[in-house]
């Protein structure tokens, strides 16, 4: 997701002043630690003020959690994303696609099985946790300690990476322990779902992903149901 931290914490406290949910699941990544967001995620600050309600929510989000400086460029960047949504869609080079009913974003299927010679090259020669930053972790406990403050039970969840993925990296178990130490210190519980025993038979890497790091339409849909399952 291009939404930054800071601004899922906001989203989320205003869902939870309307919305009398039980749970809440929070998605668990490495670059959710590590990304500079302040400087790399001025498109998902767009997409937040574009969502939001009024003037003066917009005028407030802006004040609580953008720098100044970047005010103007947020404005342009939404001024630019819909002048160039709009001209596809009048030239044919983009559907409008009803996503009401999916609760993601559906995306294409990609093959990303693994090439041998790549695997013989790469095996555990990339890593995903070398800096994550205090800024990011702070406000990421910050989202979970807003939910358990109003009362709500939270899990943390590690959705399906392609093989692949899990291939090529070196320290995806230093990570997942350091996640684990997280959800243990608030007293919730965290679900790799790569670890699922039927994991290789419901998510394949010619049919289940868009890249190696994200789900196709097909393998969301089979996540959603597995993760309901696991969670009920």
């Amino acid at each position: 997701s291009l939404m930054p931290i800071y601004a899922q914490t906001y989203m989320v406290r205003k869902e939870l002043a309307r919305n009398p949910v039980k749970h809440v699941i929070i998605e668990i990544t490495p670059d959710t630690f590590t990304n500079d967001e302040r400087l790399n995620y001025g498109n998902g600050d767009s997409y937040v003020v574009a969502r939001l309600d009024s003037l003066s929510e917009r005028l407030d989000y802006m004040a609580r959690c953008v720098q100044p400086s970047d005010w103007p460029n947020i404005y342009a960047r939404m001024m630019l994303m819909s002048l160039r949504s709009t001209a596809n869609r009048l030239l044919g080079r983009m559907e409008l696609i009803d996503e009401s009913r999916r609760g993601f974003n559906p995306k294409e299927v990609e093959d990303v099985s693994l090439d041998p010679e790549w695997a013989r090259a790469y095996h555990q020669g990339m890593g995903i946790f070398g800096n994550p930053l205090e800024e990011n972790i702070r406000a990421y406990e910050e989202l979970i300690e807003l939910c358990i403050a109003e009362g709500r039970n939270v899990a943390l969840v590690y959705t399906p990476v392609s093989h692949g993925k899990v291939w090529t990296l070196y320290d995806q178990d230093f990570f997942l322990d350091w996640a684990r130490g997280m959800a243990d210190r608030y007293g919730i519980p965290l679900f790799d779902f790569n670890l699922l025993k039927s994991r290789y038979e419901l998510f394949s890497d010619e049919t289940s992903f868009s890249d190696d790091n994200h789900l196709s339409e097909e393998g969301a849909e089979i996540f959603s149901g597995v993760m309901a399952d696991v969670l009920h």
